[in-house]
This record gives structure tokens, sequence and C-alpha cells, in this order.
């Protein structure tokens, strides 16, 4: 916080010197800001201990702090419990850990915890441990606007630039609507396993995805087109008012700008699909290619006989397997499958799917033939 020129604001104290020096009042107001605390100093003059029964910062934080230095007994202790926290202004947008040889351990309570301008988790709160030697482990965790819980694990070792990071929530479908835009998925669980490299490198994650049990329903493009194309997925949609999938695994590559995966697989009773390509974030628009198996649960069985399963294209493909892409904006895009490649061995499938030099026509699956 600063203040403007020209803008006004008050500060008053009451300090007290009778050996050891404190701040036993210490009140602030101006514009954007609002704090009431004491301080204590050691023996040398610095900081032991602050209490804030109030700190409000526009666009940071509100509510009660309270730091103690630990001096030679251990690390430093900080403690927030808040209506609001926005971590990205607390931190002023640098690397975790950047603390200079700091040891902290930081509690963290806040009732609306802001990670980015998109995403604020209610009920959130961070358990935070920050080695001298830069080690750092920390947990998060807190609902999404809409109520989905999620954790994440974060630790980094004291040498090397790179962190691991465990993401889980046991509602992925929620979990994937309120961090990621995707609002087709219900249900579920969900993990990602990550490696996080540093912003001042290429600040690339790469990891897995892991979704149990989740269910795509909605009216998207997307689920209209894999339900037509799936021979038992549009009378399981019609059913259910969606489609099951009881396995996702996605391997991903995110840079900032594109989310790469390659060989994703998804899989349910009504179909199973693998897929690859990239979803540029700037645009909003996904630009796919896989293979669809449908009725993947009779299809499907095949696979499970070695050397034929191989053949027949791996896990997600089954006997009659359709090549197929996704193009567009996310929110709607177009699904057009070839239809040529339904009966083709797995393994030739990428000739008809754009590998040879004069693929087949695709149809679009969510529109209605002309005749």
């Amino acid at each position: 916080w600063s203040k403007a020129q020209g803008e006004g604001a008050k500060v008053s104290a009451t300090l007290r010197a009778d050996g050891a020096v404190a701040v036993e009042r210490l009140e602030a107001e101006g514009p954007g800001l609002s704090l009431s605390g004491a301080l204590e100093m050691d023996g040398a003059g610095g900081l032991s201990a602050a209490r804030f029964a109030r700190v409000a910062v526009a666009g940071a934080l509100d509510g009660a702090l309270e730091y103690r230095a630990g001096g030679a007994a251990g690390p430093d202790r900080l403690r927030f419990d808040g209506a609001h926290l926005n971590l990205p202004a607390l931190l002023g947008g640098g690397a975790a850990g950047d603390a200079g040889g700091l040891a902290l351990q930081a509690a963290l309570n806040a009732g609306r915890l802001r990670l980015s301008d998109r995403v604020t988790l209610r009920e959130g709160s961070v358990a935070a441990s920050l080695g001298a030697s830069g080690a750092i482990k920390a947990q998060l965790s807190g609902r999404t606007e809409t109520g989905a819980p999620v954790q994440a694990d974060y630790l980094r070792a004291a040498q090397g630039p790179e962190a691991s990071l465990i993401l889980t929530s046991p509602d992925a479908g929620g979990a994937l609507r309120d961090l990621a835009g995707f609002d087709a998925g219900r249900g579920g669980a969900l993990r990602v396993d990550a490696r996080l490299r540093p912003p001042s490198g290429d600040g690339v994650v790469q990891g897995a995805a892991r979704i149990e049990g989740m269910a795509l329903s909605g009216d998207s493009g997307l689920v209209r087109g894999l339900a037509a194309a799936s021979l038992t997925g549009t009378f399981e949609k019609a059913r259910t008012g969606g489609l099951t999938l009881d396995l996702i695994e996605a391997p991903f590559r995110w840079d900032g700008a594109r989310l790469h995966v390659e060989d994703a697989l998804a899989r349910g009773p009504s179909l199973g699909v693998t897929l690859s390509g990239d979803w540029l974030a700037a645009e909003d628009v996904l630009d796919l290619r896989g293979v669809m198996s449908p009725a993947y649960a009779i299809n499907g069985v095949l696979n499970r006989v070695p050397l034929l399963g191989a053949l027949l294209g791996g896990e997600g493909e089954g006997l009659i397997g359709v090549t197929f892409t996704v193009k567009g904006p996310s929110g709607d895009p177009q699904v057009a499958a070839n239809p040529l490649s339904a009966l083709a061995p797995g393994i030739l499938r990428n000739v008809f799917g754009g590998g040879g030099t004069a693929p087949a026509p695709e149809v679009g699956l969510d529109e209605k033939p002309d005749k």
C-alpha cells in the first residue's frame, strides 16, 4: 500500500520504553488502508511480535494478523484469519520461497481466498513451511465458487528449481468447471500430478491428470458428437442426461499459452476415446484429434487379448474405431469423424485419420445430413 500525493491519511501510536520498546497501540487510516494493532521489539531493536486485530488493505487482505519471530528457538510464525486474502497481491508476483533465507511457518485462513484473476476459493486455508535453505512445503484447501472441495499439495526441495504439485478433488466436474472453465463434467474424483518449473526459467508445467467416474452432460457440440458416434451413447444420453466415463487419463504440458495433451484416454460403457492435441488459451480454441471406439464395453473386449489388443490400437480403442477431430471454440467445438476408418485395424487408423496424403472426407457428428 502507498499513499498517493495529495490524499489524506492518519497514523497514531502509543509507545512504551521501559527497557524493552513496545508500540502498545498502532492505528492507521487512509484510502484503501485500515489497521489497528500492537508491536513488540527485542533487546536489539528488532521486531519480535506483531498483533493486529484488523488489517485491511484494499484488494489484498482483510482480517486479523499475528506474527512472532522465532529466533534461535525455531522458525518465525505467521497467522492470518479473515474475510478476504489475495495471495498474488500478498506475494507481489514473486516466486514462492524467494524469501532470502527466511524460515517461516504460516497458517492462513480466509472466507474468500483468491488464487488468480479468475479463481477464488471459499473457506480457503494455506498451511506452509519455508526453510532457510529454500525448501517449501505447503498445503492449500478450500471450496470452489460452486462448492467443489479441492486440495493442493506443493513441495520444493532445497536444491533444484523444479517443484511438485498434487491437486485432488472428490468432485472432478465441479473443480474443472470452476478452475478450468469446463462445464460439461459432473461428479467423479480428480487427481493431477505435476512438475512445475519456475517462471524465471521456461515456466512449463508438465504432468498427468486422472479422473474416475465422471459423467459428461450438457448440450455442447462435443457431448452431442460423442453421443451420436458411440452407437449406445445416444440412448445413454437420453436415459441419464449424459455419458458415463469410468476413467480419464491425460498426460499434459502447459507452457502458459498452450495446453498440449498426448495419448489421453477416456473410456466408459458407451465409448472409448484416445486423444491428442492442443488448447490455445488466448483464443480459447481446441485443435484435437483421436480415435473413438463405439460401444466400448463390448467393442473393447478384444483389447485385453495380448498382441491382438496392440494391433487394434491399444487401450481406449477396439475392433470398430472411428478417427475424429475436435476443432473450434471450447464452448461449442465442431466434432467430425472419418467414416472410412471404422473397420480399419488400429495399427492402420493413422492413415485414415490424416497420416496419408489423401485423407477421406469427414462427417460432422453434431449436424443432421441433408438426405
